[in-house]
Protein backbone atom coordinates (compact mmCIF):
# COMPACT_ATOMS: atom_id res chain seq x y z
CA UNK A 1 0.00 0.00 0.00
CA UNK A 2 3.04 2.50 0.72
CA UNK A 3 4.88 1.75 -2.74
CA UNK A 4 1.35 2.31 -4.36
CA UNK A 5 1.20 5.35 -2.42
CA UNK A 6 4.73 6.37 -3.52
CA UNK A 7 4.44 5.83 -7.08
CA UNK A 8 1.52 7.67 -7.30
CA UNK A 9 2.95 10.59 -5.40
CA UNK A 10 6.34 10.37 -7.71
CA UNK A 11 3.95 10.28 -10.59
CA UNK A 12 2.06 13.61 -9.57
CA UNK A 13 4.83 15.26 -9.08
CA UNK A 14 6.62 14.18 -11.93
CA UNK A 15 3.36 15.33 -13.96
CA UNK A 16 3.19 18.62 -11.94
CA UNK A 17 7.00 19.24 -12.93
CA UNK A 18 6.28 18.87 -16.56
CA UNK A 19 2.54 21.04 -16.32
CA UNK A 20 4.56 23.90 -14.52
CA UNK A 21 7.49 23.71 -17.10
CA UNK A 22 5.05 23.86 -19.98
CA UNK A 23 3.28 26.97 -18.44
CA UNK A 24 6.76 28.85 -17.46
CA UNK A 25 8.20 28.05 -21.06
CA UNK A 26 4.57 29.60 -22.40
CA UNK A 27 5.09 32.39 -20.50
CA UNK A 28 8.72 33.31 -20.96
CA UNK A 29 8.80 32.65 -24.79
CA UNK A 30 9.78 28.89 -24.71
CA UNK A 31 7.88 27.86 -27.24
CA UNK A 32 10.67 26.72 -29.65
CA UNK A 33 12.22 24.39 -27.44
CA UNK A 34 9.19 22.94 -26.88
CA UNK A 35 8.44 22.20 -30.06
CA UNK A 36 11.62 21.21 -30.78
CA UNK A 37 11.43 18.70 -27.70
CA UNK A 38 8.20 17.44 -29.03
CA UNK A 39 9.34 16.48 -32.04
CA UNK A 40 12.47 14.14 -30.25
CA UNK A 41 9.83 12.75 -27.92
CA UNK A 42 7.45 11.61 -30.62
CA UNK A 43 10.27 10.23 -32.95
CA UNK A 44 11.63 8.39 -29.98
CA UNK A 45 9.79 4.84 -29.59
CA UNK A 46 11.18 3.96 -26.02
CA UNK A 47 9.37 6.74 -23.65
CA UNK A 48 6.62 5.84 -21.47
CA UNK A 49 2.91 6.44 -21.98
CA UNK A 50 2.07 9.71 -20.23
CA UNK A 51 -1.20 8.95 -17.58
CA UNK A 52 -3.38 11.04 -19.83
CA UNK A 53 -2.15 8.81 -23.12
CA UNK A 54 -3.53 5.75 -21.84
CA UNK A 55 -6.15 3.83 -23.89
CA UNK A 56 -8.03 0.65 -23.71
CA UNK A 57 -8.04 0.41 -27.21
CA UNK A 58 -4.35 1.31 -27.57
CA UNK A 59 -3.99 -2.23 -26.90
CA UNK A 60 -5.69 -3.70 -29.78
CA UNK A 61 -3.03 -3.34 -32.09
CA UNK A 62 -0.73 -4.86 -29.86
CA UNK A 63 -2.84 -8.04 -29.93
CA UNK A 64 -3.59 -7.84 -33.57
CA UNK A 65 0.26 -7.54 -33.62
CA UNK A 66 1.77 -10.30 -31.32
CA UNK A 67 -1.24 -12.43 -31.56
CA UNK A 68 -1.96 -12.60 -34.91
CA UNK A 69 -6.00 -12.39 -34.05
CA UNK A 70 -7.82 -9.20 -36.06
CA UNK A 71 -9.30 -6.83 -34.91
CA UNK A 72 -12.59 -7.77 -33.68
CA UNK A 73 -11.60 -10.82 -32.00
CA UNK A 74 -9.36 -8.33 -30.29
CA UNK A 75 -11.94 -6.10 -29.07
CA UNK A 76 -14.14 -8.80 -28.30
CA UNK A 77 -11.67 -10.62 -26.14
CA UNK A 78 -10.00 -7.62 -24.67
CA UNK A 79 -13.97 -6.89 -23.57
CA UNK A 80 -14.58 -10.08 -22.63
CA UNK A 81 -11.60 -9.31 -19.75
CA UNK A 82 -12.83 -6.13 -18.92
CA UNK A 83 -16.94 -7.79 -18.35
CA UNK A 84 -14.92 -10.43 -16.23
CA UNK A 85 -13.01 -7.74 -14.33
CA UNK A 86 -16.16 -5.73 -13.79
CA UNK A 87 -18.02 -8.60 -12.09
CA UNK A 88 -15.18 -8.67 -9.91
CA UNK A 89 -14.41 -5.02 -8.73
CA UNK A 90 -16.62 -2.81 -6.74
CA UNK A 91 -18.40 -0.48 -8.55
CA UNK A 92 -16.22 2.53 -7.37
CA UNK A 93 -13.30 0.52 -8.68
CA UNK A 94 -14.12 -0.28 -12.18
CA UNK A 95 -15.20 3.33 -12.53
CA UNK A 96 -11.42 4.21 -10.99
CA UNK A 97 -10.25 1.62 -13.66
CA UNK A 98 -12.33 2.95 -16.79
CA UNK A 99 -11.70 6.51 -16.27
CA UNK A 100 -8.03 5.93 -16.38
CA UNK A 101 -8.62 3.31 -18.99
CA UNK A 102 -10.57 5.32 -22.07
CA UNK A 103 -12.18 2.91 -24.71
CA UNK A 104 -13.44 0.30 -22.14
CA UNK A 105 -16.86 1.20 -22.71
CA UNK A 106 -16.34 0.51 -26.55
CA UNK A 107 -14.20 -3.02 -25.59
CA UNK A 108 -17.59 -3.87 -23.68
CA UNK A 109 -19.84 -3.43 -26.17
CA UNK A 110 -17.62 -5.60 -28.37
CA UNK A 111 -18.40 -9.27 -26.33
CA UNK A 112 -20.21 -11.90 -28.34
CA UNK A 113 -23.05 -12.71 -26.48
CA UNK A 114 -23.03 -16.60 -25.88
CA UNK A 115 -26.52 -18.34 -25.52
CA UNK A 116 -27.65 -20.62 -23.10
CA UNK A 117 -27.78 -23.31 -25.53
CA UNK A 118 -24.55 -22.74 -26.75
CA UNK A 119 -23.13 -23.73 -23.50
CA UNK A 120 -24.93 -26.55 -23.18
CA UNK A 121 -23.90 -28.01 -26.46
CA UNK A 122 -20.03 -27.79 -26.00
CA UNK A 123 -20.57 -30.79 -23.79
CA UNK A 124 -16.94 -32.27 -25.32
CA UNK A 125 -13.32 -32.83 -23.30
CA UNK A 126 -12.85 -29.68 -21.10
CA UNK A 127 -15.53 -27.47 -22.46
CA UNK A 128 -17.88 -30.21 -21.08
CA UNK A 129 -16.14 -30.56 -17.46
CA UNK A 130 -16.38 -26.79 -17.06
CA UNK A 131 -19.68 -26.23 -18.31
CA UNK A 132 -20.76 -29.04 -15.36
CA UNK A 133 -18.53 -27.63 -12.43
CA UNK A 134 -19.86 -24.21 -13.47
CA UNK A 135 -23.25 -25.18 -12.45
CA UNK A 136 -21.89 -25.32 -9.21
CA UNK A 137 -19.89 -22.01 -8.39
CA UNK A 138 -20.01 -18.48 -9.39
CA UNK A 139 -16.93 -18.18 -10.15
CA UNK A 140 -16.21 -20.91 -12.28
CA UNK A 141 -19.56 -20.30 -14.28
CA UNK A 142 -17.49 -16.54 -14.87
CA UNK A 143 -14.82 -18.18 -16.19
CA UNK A 144 -16.50 -20.43 -18.37
CA UNK A 145 -18.58 -17.32 -19.65
CA UNK A 146 -15.42 -15.99 -20.64
CA UNK A 147 -14.54 -18.99 -22.26
CA UNK A 148 -17.26 -19.47 -24.58
CA UNK A 149 -16.69 -15.49 -25.78
CA UNK A 150 -13.24 -16.58 -26.46
CA UNK A 151 -14.78 -19.44 -28.55
CA UNK A 152 -17.59 -17.50 -30.31
CA UNK A 153 -14.80 -14.77 -31.46
CA UNK A 154 -13.25 -18.44 -33.07
CA UNK A 155 -10.43 -18.24 -30.25
CA UNK A 156 -9.14 -21.16 -28.21
CA UNK A 157 -9.39 -20.60 -24.63
CA UNK A 158 -6.16 -21.22 -23.49
CA UNK A 159 -5.38 -17.86 -25.14
CA UNK A 160 -7.05 -15.61 -22.64
CA UNK A 161 -3.80 -15.78 -20.42
CA UNK A 162 -2.47 -14.45 -23.57
CA UNK A 163 -4.70 -11.28 -23.67
CA UNK A 164 -3.96 -10.51 -20.09
CA UNK A 165 0.00 -10.92 -20.86
CA UNK A 166 -0.80 -8.36 -22.93
CA UNK A 167 -2.65 -6.09 -21.19
CA UNK A 168 -0.29 -6.56 -18.39
CA UNK A 169 2.53 -5.69 -20.76
CA UNK A 170 0.43 -2.55 -21.99
CA UNK A 171 0.51 -0.77 -18.22
CA UNK A 172 3.61 -1.53 -16.91
CA UNK A 173 4.75 1.75 -17.14
CA UNK A 174 4.82 4.05 -14.09
CA UNK A 175 1.47 5.82 -15.26
CA UNK A 176 -0.03 2.72 -15.64
CA UNK A 177 0.60 0.87 -12.47
CA UNK A 178 -2.55 1.79 -10.58
CA UNK A 179 -4.98 0.50 -13.64
CA UNK A 180 -3.24 -2.63 -13.77
CA UNK A 181 -3.45 -3.34 -10.20
CA UNK A 182 -7.09 -2.80 -10.60
CA UNK A 183 -7.41 -5.14 -13.55
CA UNK A 184 -5.36 -7.58 -12.12
CA UNK A 185 -7.54 -7.70 -9.08
CA UNK A 186 -10.44 -7.90 -11.28
CA UNK A 187 -8.76 -10.46 -13.05
CA UNK A 188 -8.05 -12.52 -10.28
CA UNK A 189 -9.59 -16.38 -10.46
CA UNK A 190 -9.33 -16.50 -14.44
CA UNK A 191 -5.72 -17.86 -14.21
CA UNK A 192 -3.88 -14.95 -13.78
Amino acid sequence: MKQGLLIAAAVAITLSVQANASWFDGLFGGEEDTATSTAVESTTPAQPVAAQALDALAMVPMLTDSLGVTEQQAQGGLGSLFSFAKGNLTQDNFGQLSSMLPGVDQLLGAVPEVSETASQESGSSLGGLLNTAAQYSDSLQAVNQVSQQFQALGLEPEMILQYIQVAQQYLNTPEGQQAKQLLMDGLSGLGS
